[in-house]
């Protein structure tokens, strides 16, 4: 039961939140990311280097 949970109705609930944040945004916000890049790369990079080391 838990592991049907964890491998099919986990992965289910988060395709749909993140499809629901993705429709959610408009071009201001992409526009507002290319005017100000540099909030974009550091998060990017904290992705990179600072998530694998938790």
């Amino acid at each position: 039961m838990f592991q049907t949970l964890t491998q099919v109705a986990l992965p289910i609930a988060i395709i749909l939140i993140m499809a629901g944040v993705g429709l959610s945004l408009t071009p201001a916000d992409f526009k507002r990311v290319l005017k100000q890049p540099k909030a974009f790369f550091v998060g990017a990079i904290c992705q990179m280097l600072i998530l694998p080391a938790i």
